[in-house]
């Protein structure tokens, strides 16, 4: 059985502060409880005194733990955020990490702010609850239904918080893990109204670009020194190794587009640059 998932709206109500959903219903999947994910490494260290680094952390250890469930971050309903009193002073670089894993479908959430965790260090955890599919990955799924292909539904696009970069949204589509390709990786990108991205590359892969809606400005050069305006419909090669940078001329509408690399993977170098001087 499909899962079928629906956001509540209530306006009758106050209006919801930010990105969550006040109600979701789910009909079919199974349901994954997942305990509170703190911001901790591999190795059991933890970035001490920076809520932001736990943070990231703890997203990216939530993100494997759903994974490993045989869901995505698209699966999560609700979450449970608790944060100690550093969580005021930086909350603006919280809410960009959160929207990082879930830019759209958002799920039902609270924020709670805690006199003391277990441990000292910790200053972010998140708990959540997934419905997830009943058996299977989505790449096997697919190939079964499909008689070989692969097909990748929306709901089905992993977000890698790992590999974002500031001001995109990369999510990815045809990858190893979601549909067994080899040598391939394919996403679909968001850059929000108005944002312009961190300055990046590919490492050795060549990329190319499809742009499905919006507008944007690419500069691209080891200072971000070249700049060409594109739009709908245009490809864009980028080849190994240039840093660049994408601006959305909107203040309104999302920049979108494909991007695919034979890479097999997101390949995501973010860096620093000085200030741009487009030609």
């Amino acid at each position: 059985m499909s899962i079928e998932r629906r956001t509540i709206e209530v306006p009758s109500i106050y209006p919801m502060t930010w990105q969550y959903s006040p109600a979701i219903s789910v009909r079919g999947g199974r349901t994954l409880y997942i305990s509170g994910i703190i911001g901790a490494r591999q190795d059991g260290t933890i970035p001490a005194g920076d809520i932001v680094a736990q943070a990231e952390l703890a997203f990216a250890n939530l993100e494997q733990v759903v994974r490993a469930g045989g869901g995505t971050m698209r699966d999560i309903v609700k979450v449970n955020v608790y944060v100690g009193e550093e969580y005021a002073a930086r909350a603006g670089e919280l809410r960009q990490i959160r929207q990082r894993y879930f830019p759209s479908e958002f799920p039902t959430s609270t924020l709670v702010r805690v006199a003391g965790f277990a441990n000292p260090d910790y200053l972010f955890e998140i708990e959540a609850i997934a419905v997830v599919p009943e058996t299977g990955s989505p790449a096997d799924e697919g190939a079964e239904d499909a008689g070989g292909l692969v097909i990748v539904a929306p709901k089905d696009r992993i977000i890698n918080g790992a590999e974002q970069t500031k001001g995109m949204v990369r999510e990815s589509g045809v990858t190893p893990e979601t549909a067994g390709a080899q040598r391939l990786w394919t996403g679909y990108v968001t850059t929000p109204p108005g944002m312009v991205s961190g300055a990046h590359h590919h490492g050795d892969a060549e990329s190319s670009i499809y742009i499905l809606s919006g507008h944007a400005r690419f500069t691209w050069g080891d200072r971000l020194e070249h700049g060409r305006d594109t739009g709908p419909g245009d490809f864009i090669y980028v080849p190994p190794r240039v840093i660049h940078a994408e601006e959305n001329l909107s203040q309104t509408e999302p920049f979108v587009f494909i991007v695919s690399r034979n890479s097999g993977t997101m390949t995501t170098v973010n860096v620093e640059v000085g200030a741009p001087s487009c030609d």
